[in-house]
């Protein structure tokens, strides 16, 4: 599991060079990300969350910032980490454990839950709040990282944040799903092969509540009978 790790490591060495822009000003770099810890491998079921890009100017390392601001400290460091953090911690504790009631736990007290589970952004040049005018050409540059990553991570359980119709569409994988949009009622939810998936909202999102965000999850994953 320890190579796995290592591998999806190395695949930012090998596009250590991919930059958004010849432009001085936009010449960003990309963003590590992936698996949070090597127990992602270790893990049943895999959880991978598909976000759109990280904050600020790319670069740097994702799964350094989660580790040491968010899993390493008692009060974590990020500003609006709850919004976004709080509820991956919630829904991703919540399936790993499954303990769908998550109000019974404050994420702080489960966030080592991240430990097991990966996050990727499809532009990993950064951005902001909301689409950047860089999402799609970062993301259209990173394409075959992000296939080559996906490749690696091999996920059981894929949940989109607010990126199903993106990730269709950069073809990341072939996915015959006509209903992509995630609306208040309802994620529409698919299966190919052995991995199940998840349209729903960004998970800084404030159409729903959390805990209808994690039932619409939650209460799908009975029926298709994902087990630890």
């Amino acid at each position: 599991m320890k190579n796995l790790f290592k591998k999806n490591k190395d695949l930012f060495d090998e596009f250590k060079d991919l930059r958004l822009d010849k432009n001085e000003q936009e010449n960003r770099s990309i963003t590590i990300d992936g698996p949070i810890s090597e127990l992602y491998f270790e893990t049943q079921p895999r959880i991978l969350w598909i976000l759109r890009e990280p904050h600020g100017r790319g670069g740097g390392s994702l799964i350094k910032d989660v580790n040491n601001d968010l899993i390493g400290r008692d009060k974590p460091q990020w500003s609006n980490w709850y919004s976004t953090w709080g509820l991956i911690i919630k829904v991703s504790d919540a399936i790993l454990n499954n303990n769908h009631n998550i109000y019974d736990k404050h994420p702080r007290n489960i966030k080592k839950c991240l430990e097991s589970i990966a996050v990727i952004n499809l532009n990993k040049f950064g951005g902001g709040n909301r689409k950047s005018r860089h999402y799609w050409p970062g993301a259209d540059k990173c394409k075959k990282l992000v296939q080559r990553q996906y490749e690696i991570l091999s996920p059981d359980i894929v949940i989109f944040g607010g990126t199903g119709r993106d990730f269709i569409y950069l073809e990341i994988e072939k996915l015959d799903i006509k209903n992509i949009v995630p609306n208040k009622n309802n994620f529409p939810t698919f299966k190919k092969g052995n991995t199940f998936y998840f349209s729903a909202y960004h998970p800084g999102q404030r159409k729903i509540s959390h805990l209808k965000y994690c039932d619409y999850i939650c209460r799908r994953l009975i029926p298709l009978q994902i087990t630890k």
